[in-house]
């Protein structure tokens, strides 16, 4: 796709929004300062800089205002308050071993031949299986021989998830470095002299080198994550950008291991499942410090922004969003024909495969990171949306059901600024399970939730309602919710969609069942 082509649809995409066009008599955008903005793109995606969105701007226009404050001569623009609790663990500090790098000429990195005498001499010992070798200075005391059952097991998970014909597959073989004293590997000749200083670790050619790790799944997590990105080189055309070569690893390296049997691209449900990795805590330090990301700012990584263990945290939320949530999927799977477009062109063209839905991805997106936890449900916290009509102020009432095990469903009532509803619920369901003394218990809830347990400072269970339009500016109106249990008067203070839901983690909406019935009067 050529720049002229690239152009014409940001500037299809640009046309209605505010930001830095600038409108004409008649209220359209001027095509000249559209382009413009659509050049600006061009240029900054792949920058290092992030850049968040501020609340003035407009939410399609924010993809093509990606240059920093920095690079324009501005000071930092305000970013949107971000205030979920904080979390402090020394099991899930944010700070783990970077996962390794790509880089080198994988041509030299083969022709690096292997002495095994003079390797066993230097005290490093081999595990070999089928797809990897493994060499190690760990003592026979730690255990290792999960890691070559465990990358042989991720091979055909990798080959369903992108699609390559197992045939082409199984002769592949990689050399892995499991690293406690470098000098010894120095050595042995298996670390390349023009290899630089690394502090976690090295992709080389078909050689992954990785110092050892405080925890036994965060070992494996970096050995799926560099198999992750060499699978992606041997196989496919490319990597992709860095937002997606990074958060595809991050992706297909988080895993479960239970068994012996080996799972990947999980959200996991707790940090004692894995300890160390810190990608949950990433996102919630930095929403906490104000350092929120939008979706856009974690496309324009450029190729030295993971030098840093924080963009991994980010990347990973972006492909596990895009990834599980059913509207976006699609798009987002297509994007692996396109491994091989420059990083500019493939952010661009999933952003166009997604249309108006695009709008809809960043909506859920800050739900996603302001609610971030161990466990979120991406599938049932996928913001329902349907087409939308005005609330008539003179006309009848309006009944809907709404589901308890899903996250915010609109009611497809386009409310106006200063408009006044009342919201009544009736029904009972289910808002928890639990097992005691072998029995399986049910917890009874109506609208007004229950006051044995709180979330979010609110009865469990109990119905709340917020007013957002995707479509608009700034900052998700989702997070300005009201309480309306059994039944409230609403006042909308903007204009926007009506939406609502049950108060709930958003980890443990599985176990609810039942509806509710309501009635939306003006």
């Amino acid at each position: 796709m050529n720049r002229f082509v690239i152009l014409c649809l940001l500037l299809l995409l640009s046309i209605g929004c505010g930001g830095e066009t600038t409108s004409e008599p008649n209220g359209s955008v001027s095509e000249t300062d559209a382009a413009a903005a659509a050049e600006k793109l061009l240029n900054a995606i792949g920058n290092d800089q992030p850049v968040t969105s501020s609340p003035s701007e407009s939410r399609d226009d924010a993809i093509t205002q990606l240059e920093s404050d920095r690079q324009i001569g501005q000071s930092e623009p305000t970013k949107p308050q971000f205030n979920p609790d904080q979390e402090a663990d020394p099991m899930d500090d944010g700070e783990g071993a970077l996962p390794v790098q790509i880089a080198g000429p994988r041509q030299q990195a083969e022709e690096n031949p292997v002495d095994l005498e003079r390797v066993k001499a230097n005290g490093i010992r081999v595990l070999d299986s089928d797809h990897v070798e493994l060499f190690t200075d760990l003592p026979e005391s730690i255990d290792l021989s999960d890691l070559p059952k465990v990358f042989n097991q991720a091979i055909p998970q990798w080959c369903e998830y992108f699609e390559v014909d197992s045939e082409a597959v199984k002769d592949w073989k990689i050399r892995a470095c499991v690293i406690k004293d470098r000098a010894r590997f120095d050595k042995a000749g298996l670390i390349p002299k023009l290899l630089p200083e690394f502090k976690h670790g090295y992709s080389y050619g078909k050689t992954v080198f990785l110092f050892e790790q405080p925890s036994e799944y965060y070992r494996r997590h970096l050995l799926l994550h560099e198999g992750t990105h060499n699978f992606m080189l041997a196989f496919l055309d490319g990597g992709g950008p860095p937002w997606y070569m990074e958060g595809l690893a991050e992706l297909l390296g988080t895993h479960r291991w239970v068994d012996e049997k080996l799972t990947l691209n999980i959200v996991p449900a707790s940090r004692d499942d894995v300890p160390y990795w810190g990608r949950v805590k990433i996102v919630k330090d930095d929403i906490a410090q104000n350092q929120g990301r939008m979706l856009e700012d974690v496309m324009r990584y450029g190729s030295n922004a993971h030098l840093d263990v924080r963009p991994y945290g980010w990347c990973w939320a972006a492909t596990a969003m895009l990834e599980n949530d059913p509207r976006f999927s699609k798009a987002f799977r297509d994007r692996i024909a396109h491994v091989s477009e420059s990083n500019e062109v493939f952010s661009l063209g999933l952003i166009q495969a997604l249309g108006d839905d695009w709008h809809l991805a960043r909506q859920q997106w800050q739900w996603f990171v302001l609610n971030m936890d161990y466990g979120f449900d991406l599938k049932r916290e996928s913001i329902v949306s349907k087409p939308t009509n005005s609330l008539d102020p003179d006309g009848d009432s309006l009944t809907i059901d709404l589901s308890v095990d899903r996250g915010w469903q609109s009611t497809g009532l386009r409310l106006a600024a200063g408009q006044k509803v009342t919201i009544t619920a009736t029904g009972d369901f289910v808002i928890a399970r639990e097992v005691r003394d072998g029995e399986e218990l049910e917890w009874p809830c109506t609208a007004d939730g229950v006051t044995l347990r709180y979330h979010n400072k609110r009865p469990l269970g109990e119905l709340i309602a917020a007013v957002d339009n995707p479509m608009e500016n700034g900052l998700t109106g989702l997070v300005n919710m009201a309480s309306v249990g059994s039944s409230n008067e609403l006042h909308t203070e903007g204009a926007g969609v009506l939406y609502l839901r049950i108060n709930d983690h958003p980890a443990e909406l599985h176990d609810n069942r039942g509806t509710l019935s309501i009635v939306i009067t003006p």
